[in-house]
């Protein structure tokens, strides 16, 4: 036999093969695809065929799968007209009555495993929170409650160190640590400035708010050492003085964020990360009129709130809001 015709015989075998596997892998994937288009298609016929009466009602996303219509869990909807199955929003879509609720049922959607549970950037499902920490939803009245015994190791004593010349100075027993306001430049297109909030006795401590602008931290500074300890949200000491637990929000992906330190030393003072994560749909409100802290219990307190509904109308945080407990699982 001719070497030629059997290569050629060969690789017309091959593109047969090759067609039939890709047919047959195009109807594959046509058949998949099939139900979910038949899904929207009868969903499109049943909005049109539904009688819509006109209401004026807010409620609130409960339906906490990633949704076609990029609705978000607990975000705020306005309802212009209602159907047997569906409503219709304001902005002219519709949405399923069963995926939608008021704030109480919303709240009851919120469980301890949901304010625990995290995914990291890709997606992927971990632990870290779950495993140190645990985070249950209360009651307003629980929340007032806990204040009447709330727990505060910082001592205010801002006249204490004066800022000069935009310089603050803080004498420590083996050096001097200054910090100086920086002025934007061409460089850097924003300013840094430095505000004295008081020091922690118990942890040997002072504490500093730094403000740069597109971004804000707390610095503890060692009175012995003068070694600085930076934190991203103000730094929260348990009662029993064995850890620090910050908690907010980072304001410039409107996130939530939370971090747990061991504290293993306090002189020298050293800490140990146990969780440093974003929560991508809820967050808390620091600076706030209601505020975070430990109780005397040993939990911390906090107010909290989705992400969607984390600024009312007019972009002020929303009185509306809910409350959480933290506890620490010691290990």
């Amino acid at each position: 036999m001719n070497y030629k015709t059997l290569t050629n015989n060969q690789l017309m075998k091959n593109f047969i093969i090759f067609f039939l596997t890709l047919l047959s892998t195009s109807c594959n994937l046509f058949q998949g695809q099939q139900p979910v288009e038949e899904s929207v298609a009868v969903e499109e016929k049943q909005q049109q065929e539904e009688v819509f009466v006109p209401v004026q009602k807010e409620l609130y996303v409960i339906d906490k799968k990633e949704r076609e219509d990029y609705y978000l869990f607990g975000e705020k909807i306005k309802i212009s007209a209602e159907g047997n199955e569906f409503y219709k929003t304001d902005r002219g879509d519709y949405i399923k009555k069963k995926d939608v609720g008021d704030w109480n049922t919303l709240k009851t959607k919120i469980t301890g495993d949901d304010l625990t549970r995290n995914v990291d950037i890709n997606g992927n499902s971990n632990d870290h929170i779950t495993k140190y920490l645990s985070i249950d939803q209360i009651s307003y009245e629980e929340y007032q409650e806990a204040l009447r015994n709330k727990i505060d190791f910082l001592i205010e004593d801002t006249l204490a160190i004066v800022k000069k010349n935009g310089k603050l100075t803080f004498p420590c027993e083996h050096k001097t640590v200054y910090l100086k306001d920086q002025s934007d430049s061409v460089e850097d297109p924003f300013s840094t400035t430095y505000a004295y909030v008081g020091n922690v006795p118990i942890l040997n401590q002072y504490l500093v708010f730094e403000d740069s602008g597109d971004f804000y931290a707390y610095i503890f500074i060692d009175k012995t050492t003068g070694k600085q300890t930076d934190f991203e949200r103000f730094s929260f000491l348990s009662p029993d003085k064995k850890y620090i637990i910050t908690i907010g929000r980072a304001y410039e992906d409107l996130v939530g964020t939370i971090s747990l330190y061991c504290i293993k030393s306090i002189k020298p003072f050293v800490i140990e990360t146990l969780v440093n994560e974003d929560i991508k749909w809820w967050a808390t409100y620091d600076f706030d009129e209601d505020p975070i802290f430990f109780s005397k219990n040993g939990f911390l307190y906090a107010p909290m709130n989705v992400i969607p509904n984390f600024f009312d109308e007019h972009n002020n945080p929303n009185k509306q809001r809910m409350y959480i407990k933290i506890g620490i699982k010691r290990q």
